[in-house]
C-alpha cells in the first residue's frame, strides 16, 4: 500500500511456520549477542600482555561500532529497495543490487576507520590490517538482513555460529605466534566475514536472474538512498543511541589511552555490554511477534483499504492491530522487566564471578535496570518501521541521541557515584517519547494513511 509504504510482496509472505520461531528469535539477536560476547571474550583470547588484550577489545569494540554505523543504515534501505524490486518481478536488478549495497557499506567503513586510524596515529601496519578487518566485518550486517528478508533464518543462526568459531579460533592461533593485536583482530574479522560468504552464496542462489552492471546497480542504490534519506538517517541515529554513552565515557575520567593511540574506557564499556544481554529474550520474542500476529493484524488492515471498505470497516481493522501491538509489547515488558530485575539483583554475585571492581557493581545494576527502557526503545523504533512511519522514527531518534548524550555528560560533571545514571535516565525519557509517539501513530492509523497517500498522489 502507498500509504504505508510496505511492499505488498513482502506481506504476502506466509505467517510463522511450524519450526520458524525459534529461527526468527535466534536470528534477530544472534548478531547482537555474538558481538556483545566478542568483547567478553577479548580478554582471555589473548595470551600476552594486558596492554595487548586491551588493544584487541578496543579493537573489536570500535569495529563492531564502526562497522553497525557505516553498513547498517545503507542495508535497511537496500532490503527495502528489494522487497520493492521483489514486488514489482524486477529480479534482475537484485543480485547487483545487495551486492552494491555489501560492497558501499564495507567501502564506508574502510574509510572511517582509515581516518579514526590516521587520527590516532596507528602505523602503517596497523592502519592496514584494521581498515582490512573492519570492512570485512561490515559485510555482515547487510548480509544478515538481506537473509532475513527471505526468511532465511536458520542460514543466519548457523553461519553466525560457524563464523564466531572460526573467529576465535583463528584469533587464538595468531595470538600464540604473539603478533601485534591489529593483526590478531584482522583474523578475527576474517573467521566473522567467513560467515557472511555463506550468507550472500546462499541469498544470490536464491535470485535466478542475471546480473545487470555495477554501475547500474550503484546508480539505482543512489537513488534509493535519495529517496529513503529519511530512513538512511534515522538508522544511523538510532545505531548511535547503542554507542552513544559509551562514546561520551571514553573522553571521561574512566578513559584511558591504549598503546595503539585509541581511547576507551574498558571498565564502564564491558559492564555496560553485560547489561545489554538482558535484553536478549525479550528482543528474540518480539522478532516472532513482528513476523507472526502483528504481521497477520496489519495484513487484514490492508486487505481491507484495498478492497475499499468503509471507514468502520478500516477502523475496526485498525483497532484489532492495535489491539495485537498493545497486547504483544505488554508481554514483552513482562519479560524484559524479569530479565532486568535479575540481572540487577545479581549484579553483585556476576560482579564477584567476572572480577569487576566495586564501582562496576553500581553501574551494571543500573545498565541492567537502563535496559528495560532501551527495550522500549528498540521496540517502538521496529514497529514504527514496520508501519513505515520513518518520520517518527527519525525524530524519536534524534531526541534519544541528544539525551543520552548530555545525560551522560552530566554524570561525568557530577562525579563517579553518578556513572550509569545518566543512561537510565536518558533511556527512561526517550522510552516514555517513544511509547507517546507510538500510540499517536496507531491511535490516528487511518488519518496517517490516508494523508501519505495524497500526498505521494501530489508528487
Amino acid at each position: 500500500m502507498a500509504g504505508l509504504g510496505i511492499p505488498e510482496g513482502s506481506l504476502r509472505r506466509p505467517g510463522v511456520q511450524r519450526g520458524d520461531a525459534g529461527y526468527i528469535a535466534a536470528s534477530a539477536v544472534t548478531p547482537w549477542l555474538l558481538a556483545i560476547i566478542a568483547v567478553a571474550l577479548a580478554q582471555v583470547l589473548r595470551f600476552g600482555p594486558v596492554e595487548n588484550a586491551l588493544a584487541f577489545q578496543a579493537y573489536i569494540v570500535y569495529a563492531f561500532a564502526l562497522s553497525a554505523l557505516a553498513s547498517g543504515p545503507v542495508a535497511l534501505v537496500a532490503v527495502r529497495t528489494t522487497n520493492e524490486l521483489v514486488f514489482l518481478g524486477q529480479l534482475e536488478k537484485v543480485p547487483t543490487l545487495i551486492v552494491a549495497s555489501v560492497v558501499t557499506g564495507a567501502g564506508l567503513c574502510w574509510l572511517l576507520t582509515a581516518c579514526i586510524g590516521l587520527i590516532a596515529g596507528f602505523s602503517a601496519s596497523q592502519l592496514f590490517w584494521t581498515s582490512l578487518g573492519t570492512a570485512a566485518l561490515a559485510t555482515i550486517w547487510p548480509i544478515s538482513a538481506f537473509a532475513g528478508s527471505i526468511r532465511e533464518y536458520s542460514w543466519i543462526v548457523w553461519s553466525f555460529v560457524l563464523g564466531f568459531t572460526l573467529a576465535v579460533i583463528l584469533s587464538v592461533i595468531v595470538s600464540t605466534f604473539e603478533a601485534d593485536p591489529a593483526v590478531e583482530f584482522a583474523a578475527f574479522a576474517a573467521g566473522l566475514a567467513a560467515c557472511g560468504a555463506l550468507l550472500i552464496a546462499r541469498i544470490l542462489s536464491v535470485f535466478h536472474a542475471p546480473a545487470r552492471a555495477p554501475q547500474a546497480a550503484l546508480h539505482a542504490l543512489w537513488n534509493a538512498i535519495l529517496d529513503r534519506k529519511v530512513l538512511l538517517a534515522g538508522s544511523a541515529l538510532a545505531i548511535a543511541v547503542l554507542w552513544a554513552d559509551k562514546w561520551v565515557m571514553w573522553f571521561g575520567p574512566l578513559s584511558i589511552q591504549l598503546r595503539n593511540g585509541l581511547v576507551s574506557a574498558p571498565m564502564y564499556d564491558s559492564t555496560m555490554f553485560l547489561a545489554a544481554l538482558a535484553m536478549v529474550p525479550a528482543l528474540a520474542m518480539l522478532a516472532v511477534a513482528v513476523e507472526g500476529p502483528i504481521r497477520q493484524s496489519l495484513k487484514g488492515f490492508i486487505a481491507a483499504m484495498r478492497t475499499q471498505g468503509t471507514l468502520s470497516t478500516l477502523q475496526g481493522e485498525a483497532k484489532t492491530l492495535r489491539q495485537q501491538v498493545y497486547a504483544t509489547l505488554i508481554r514483552l515488558l513482562v519479560v524484559q522487566a524479569c530479565a532486568s530485575l535479575l540481572l540487577a539483583f545479581s549484579s553483585p554475585a556476576m560482579a564477584d564471578a567476572l572480577g569487576f571492581r566495586w564501582q562496576q557493581v553500581g553501574i551494571l545494576r543500573l545498565g541492567a535496570l537502563g535496559s528495560f527502557f532501551q527495550f522500549i526503545f528498540v521496540s517502538v523504533g521496529v514497529l514504527l518501521l514496520f508501519l513505515q512511519r520513518t518520520q517518527e522514527f527519525f525524530w524519536i531518534a534524534a531526541f534519544t541521541l541528544i539525551a543520552v548524550i548530555a545525560c551522560t555528560v552530566a554524570t561525568i560533571v557530577l562525579g563517579p557515584q553518578y556513572y550509569g545514571y545518566g543512561y537510565l535516565a536518558a533511556m527512561a525519557i526517550a522510552a516514555a517519547v517513544a511509547v507517546m509517539t507510538l500510540d499517536h501513530t496507531l491511535t490516528n492509523l487511518e488519518r496517517l494513511v490516508f494523508q501519505d497517500a495524497v500526498r505521494e498522489a501530489r508528487r
